[in-house]
């Protein structure tokens, strides 16, 4: 133990005096310095990484690693908020209960985008750098080794097609077949065999001169880039779009999990649209009302309403059980005068009283996204015979806060929509 402890004063004292510097840190930098040739020629390892395994340190980061783990936090923290956003469609239940159309959806969406102004200038700026050769152009493909389709006969025609021809890249990439080498459809196959066309010498902007070219007609399309977190290339969490939450509702519509109901009254509207060659097209579309079926609304209305704990149910025997006095002072609680005729008489009456509901139906023009609408509202009329009153109800929960029972029940609820006329014909 003693030749231990000489041995670590020698050392301390050597190393202390040829180091310029009183700093205990410096020191041992030195100490590690001196030993570390020696030490990776006996065990094959440095002295740092084998002191920090066995002090349980954690090493030293480079700047590199320091951003590389950050990034990595960032887009991760980012999946995470994307997928909770999107659990179980709670992003399109959302939209859909906002009121908001599409386009305004996607309006609010383009503020997770920069501005155009400054996509604009960032475009200016990359295709600058491009061509002073300080950064490379990007590829939107891969090699063109690793396709599969017909690349002879795809040149072949393609070559025969004239100037000025209409040509629809997408179509071409269905009709060869355009896959990978993992036999996989790429989402852009029409601009791979595009670029194709254009790496073997044809010249690709000859064709749809009715159309505006990126690269023909102007530098490039200006494309606004989601917006940055902090100084990273992590993007913000971002709402889908307005086109997957149309196709997603659909979806829903076409399985029976959003109800829509019945389509009626079909109506066919015309409307003039202008082609890309500037000639006028009219375009008929069939517009259908919508009616949601009367026993449906009641079936949910009273599943509703019995789960609220309001509605009033009584069993025969519950009737059976009253004498001809209950059944009479029950009669006047509901402002049922005539109590004329014998008990059977009246506990049928009262049954009939206490298990027949009223229905109210009303309508309205209503303006909807710039189009009139006709809307008929149907509910449940309140009454104490049916349904409980507010001290019944908080009688039977004390527990609970105290609630508007006629506010429960005459919920409205939809019942047909359809576009109308602002005028109205007699």
């Amino acid at each position: 133990m003693k030749s231990i402890n000489e041995l670590r004063n020698n050392l301390v004292s050597s190393i202390k005096s040829i180091s310029n510097t009183e700093s205990a840190a410096k020191i041992v930098k030195s100490v590690i310095h001196t030993l570390n040739p020696v030490f990776t020629r006996e065990f094959q390892t440095t002295f740092e990484d084998s002191m920090t395994e066995s002090l349980n340190l954690s090493p030293r980061e480079t700047p590199q690693e320091k951003r590389k783990k950050t990034n990595q936090i960032l887009t991760e923290n980012t999946r995470s908020i994307n997928k909770a956003i999107q659990n179980e469609n709670e992003d399109v239940k959302k939209f859909l209960s906002s009121g908001k159309s599409y386009a305004q959806y996607e309006r609010e969406r383009k503020l997770y985008f920069t501005s155009k102004p400054k996509a604009k200038e960032n475009m200016i700026v990359r295709v600058r750098k491009e061509m002073e050769g300080i950064c490379k152009p990007k590829k939107h493909h891969g090699n063109f080794d690793n396709y599969i389709f017909e690349k002879e006969k795809f040149l072949e025609e393609i070559s025969s097609l004239s100037a000025g021809s209409n040509v629809n890249w997408s179509a071409l990439a269905r009709k060869f077949d355009v896959k990978t080498i993992k036999n996989q459809v790429p989402t852009n196959r029409g601009q791979v065999l595009m670029m194709f066309a254009k790496s073997n010498g044809i010249n690709v902007y000859q064709f749809n001169t009715q159309s505006r070219l990126s690269g023909r007609d102007y530098i490039r399309r200006v494309k606004r880039a989601k917006k940055k977190l902090l100084k990273t290339k992590v993007t913000m969490p971002l709402p889908r779009s307005a086109k997957k939450l149309k196709a997603v509702v659909k979806t829903q519509v076409n399985d029976g999990t959003i109800k829509v109901g019945r389509p009626i009254a079909p109506k066919t509207f015309s409307t003039n649209t202008v082609t890309k060659e500037g000639s006028l097209s009219v375009k008929e579309v069939v517009v259908f009302g919508r009616k949601i079926p009367l026993d449906e609304i009641l079936a949910n209305e009273n599943e509703r309403i019995e789960k609220a704990g309001i509605l009033r149910l009584n069993q025969d025997s519950y009737y059976n059980e009253m004498n001809k006095e209950k059944i009479i002072n029950r009669l006047k609680e509901l402002n049922e005068d005539n109590t004329e005729g014998n008990t059977e008489f009246l506990r049928n009456k009262l049954k009939t009283i206490e298990r027949t509901r009223q229905i109210k139906v009303w309508h309205d023009h209503s303006c909807i996204l710039n189009h009139t609408y006709i809307n008929f509202m149907i509910n449940y009329v309140y009454d104490n015979a049916n349904f409980l009153t507010d001290e019944e109800f908080q009688k039977q929960n004390p527990t609970l806060s105290r609630i508007d029972c006629q506010k429960i029940v005459e919920k409205p609820q939809l019942y047909i929509l359809g576009q109308s006329g602002t005028i109205v014909k007699t």
